[in-house]
């Protein structure tokens, strides 16, 4: 029988944070395809959704469903996050931990953020269609929840790759540069909580495109193995 040895283990679980880590930067390219082109042409612009003379009228749209589907693509947060504990070799233990943890954390929000938000979108067309009265007070207590998935886990998730960049700079284990780069994009991600709505909208877009070269780099560099 053969064995798997230690290292193929390790290498198939890096190859496979590869792949969910450049997934999850072609979901975001998508996403910002859906803000700023698919729902602008059904009337929804950035910071619309929670406004329910926007979202009501068209929420029998097909593209608003699939906008809050794309978000369950990064519940692979944590499964990137656990590559590069594999191949930091878990260096430095502590912040390695941590960075998991608050990985598994953003995960669990962003599932629970695409779902709820699919749930309503299909729950506000059956109120539409019954009893158009009701559909306001469901989308005001839904849209309540939705925002707290929705900063929490870009909190978590900055926190994570906050920690995890950090330790690839210390461990020179991962490209230097893409430690930093990740490292801004973290930090500039947890500054836009505490600044203006404008500013911070700013700010998001950047650590959004900032988190798309990074993505794309890391998997390259996961799927690539250790050499």
């Amino acid at each position: 029988m053969e064995t798997i040895s230690k290292e193929d283990q390790m290498n198939g679980l890096q190859k496979t944070a590869g792949i969910a880590s450049i997934v999850q930067a072609i979901g975001l390219i998508v996403v910002l395809f859906f803000v700023f082109v698919l729902l602008p042409i059904i009337g929804i612009k950035s910071g619309d959704l929670n406004i329910p003379d926007k979202v009501l009228p068209v929420v029998t749209a097909s593209a608003l469903k699939t906008y809050y589907s794309l978000f369950l693509i990064f519940g692979l947060s944590v499964i990137v996050a656990l590559g590069v504990y594999d191949r930091l070799q878990g260096n430095p233990p502590a912040l390695m931990q941590i960075s998991v943890a608050a990985a598994l954390a953003s995960s669990i929000f962003w599932i629970s953020y695409g779902m709820f938000g699919t749930a309503m979108v299909s729950t506000l067309k059956s109120l539409n269609a019954q009893n158009p009265s009701l559909s306001l007070g469901a989308f005001v207590s839904a849209t309540v929840v939705i925002n707290g998935l929705l900063n929490s886990a870009p909190f978590a998730g900055s926190c994570s790759t906050l920690l995890w960049g950090w330790a690839a700079v210390q461990t020179r284990k991962l490209p230097v540069f893409l430690g930093y780069i990740v490292i801004a994009g973290s930090l500039i991600r947890l500054i836009s909580f505490f600044v203006s709505s404008r500013l911070g909208s700013t700010l998001n877009l950047i650590q959004v495109l900032l988190s798309i070269v990074w993505g794309l780099w890391l998997g390259a560099v996961l799927l690539q193995g250790e050499r």
